[in-house]
């Protein structure tokens, strides 16, 4: 069992629940997720096309958090599932970390990244919509 990808799942769903971070749906112009490290030694990295997983932006999200990102990506597999991807990236960084996903041998790992997922897509992100309210009683 991956602890550390447990416990920073773990910590995503509480604070979520807490409203103490804010998931909105993912957009190429406001955030850009990172590519991955790969090495051009690795043969793993060519992988074919076919088999490769389409990213699906439409049912993906991100959060910021101090100096950096979260993404739960969402990918539609060649078997018609899907998989969930956990990334964290800092502003700084080259590169996006993957810290879970839901093809992993670890159940409990899956099962709280789609917990997450689940919790997030659950939650409609209405901050836009409250700001918009608000504005409109303060200018009465």
């Amino acid at each position: 069992m991956n602890t550390n990808a447990l416990s920073l799942i773990e910590q995503l769903i509480e604070r979520t629940k807490n409203e103490e971070i804010s998931w909105k749906p993912y957009s190429n112009e406001k955030s850009k997720v990172k590519p991955l490290y790969s090495s051009l030694l690795d043969s793993a990295s060519i992988s074919s096309v076919i088999t490769r997983p389409v990213f699906l932006p439409n049912g993906s999200y991100f959060c910021t958090y101090n100096n950096g990102c979260f993404f739960l990506l969402l990918y539609q597999l060649v078997t018609s599932s899907v998989k969930i991807e956990l990334r964290a990236q800092t502003n700084h960084s080259t590169n996006s970390k993957l810290c879970a996903s839901s093809s992993t041998d670890d159940s409990q790992v899956a099962s709280q990244l789609k917990r997450l997922y689940n919790l997030v897509e659950s939650k409609p992100d209405s901050s836009e919509i409250d700001e918009f309210i608000n504005s409109f009683i303060q200018n009465e």
